[in-house]
């Protein structure tokens, strides 16, 4: 009597993508699409061919007990097949053994007894390589001066943008900023990269780098300098591009150069009650001189004289450093003891007098800064 062979067991598994690194399938992406085809050993021919689902997967059912190998179409983008039998789970490594010159991934012979549901016969990749990166940006008019890109803040068109490749250090892209300020290199590799950018045509100036805490809207350029051209010219630090990365933080804010001037004012007293400091009510003294040096230069740059009230200013004055010298009191009056007290508004600063070649007594105080914009209210003279 002859007994009909049992055709219920089956083959099947998953085809995917190493996207740890580590040898096995952790819920990787699915290699979907693929050709897979099952070789019966004994008979030595081809006797099914599928492919893998979404996921993936794929089954051959319905099969007589036999030795078989299942064939892993390669994959047209990635041609190498992870390391078989990795880690102590059966079910989620590769069971790819040999790649023919085709690129087919072959397992090792499955012995499949009658009735039996082998489900982990699986086949890696090594990750898909993801395409190449972008670097992108935004050069902008910092507006309101406080080294940040804010909402409605304008960007700047034409302005020149290069991409240096620092591990050649050569320019390898150059584009310009469209009508919003934006910019943008495609199809960069991963590497490391510099961006540098051509000064505003306005003569605008670069801002301070990395303000605040958020990357998108600083300005990330670190260093400019004029150029043999007399172009300017500013670039950020190095940096990182990872593959397939989009990198769309690389910005320069320009703002225009602010040339507010300060001023130097104060007021020469008399001290009536001998204090040292200028108290309610103490005279001023009217029709003294009184010189503004630039300590810089060591130079007389201004000249008043007291009003009514003793008040004098000198207006219009840049950053720097800088020393009032008062004339005596044409009356006799001496200067009388500086910085009494705690209160600046109400001493005196004169702290070294003497008198000059045509016997006028000079009091001069010591050397102050004066900021950008400042206006220094209490560079006062007290006599006695």
């Amino acid at each position: 009597m002859t007994i009909a062979a049992s055709y219920n067991a089956s083959i099947a598994g998953r085809y995917f993508y190493d996207d740890k690194g580590n040898g096995v399938d952790d819920e990787g992406r699915a290699v979907a699409g693929a050709q897979i085809r099952l070789y019966d050993v004994t008979n030595q021919q081809f006797c099914g061919s599928t492919q893998t689902d979404a996921d993936g997967n794929y089954a051959f059912n319905n099969l007589p007990a036999g030795d078989y190998r299942i064939y892993f179409s390669p994959n047209q983008t990635v041609d190498a097949f992870i390391a078989p039998n990795q880690g102590s789970d059966e079910r989620i490594d590769n069971d790819v053994v040999t790649v023919n010159e085709n690129g087919v991934g072959i397992t090792d012979v499955i012995s499949v007894g009658s009735g039996e549901q082998v489900q982990d016969v699986d086949a890696g990749l090594s990750a898909e390589p993801p395409g190449s990166g972008s670097i992108a940006g935004r050069y902008f008019w910092d507006e309101n001066h406080n080294d940040l890109e804010d909402a409605g803040e304008s960007g700047i068109q034409c302005v020149q943008v290069r991409l240096i490749d620092k591990s050649t250090n050569t320019v390898i892209g150059t584009t310009f900023t469209d009508a919003n300020g934006d910019y943008r290199f495609d199809d960069v590799d991963a590497g490391q990269y510099q961006v540098r950018f051509n000064g505003d045509p306005t003569g605008k100036t670069f801002i301070a780098p990395d303000a605040g805490s958020d990357d998108s809207i600083d300005s990330d350029v670190t260093r400019s300098w004029t150029n043999n051209k007399g172009d300017v010219i500013g670039r950020t630090d190095t940096f990182d591009l990872a593959q397939g990365e989009d990198k769309t933080d690389v910005d320069a804010g320009v703002e225009e150069v602010v040339c507010d001037t300060g001023s130097i004012s104060g007021r020469y007293f008399w001290d009536e009650n001998h204090n040292d400091l200028e108290d309610a009510g103490e005279s001023g003294i009217q029709g003294v001189r009184v010189r503004l040096i630039d300590k810089g230069t060591n130079t007389v740059i201004g000249t008043t004289f007291t009003d009514a009230n003793g008040d004098y200013r000198f207006d219009d004055v840049d950053a720097g450093q800088y020393q009032v010298r008062f004339n005596g009191d044409p009356t006799g009056k001496t200067f009388i003891a500086p910085d009494a007290g705690s209160d600046d508004s109400i001493d005196s600063d004169v702290t070294r007098s003497w008198t000059n070649n045509k016997g006028d007594v000079i009091g001069r105080t010591d050397t102050f800064d004066l900021a950008q914009g400042e206006d220094k209210t209490d560079v006062d003279a007290g006599v006695e």
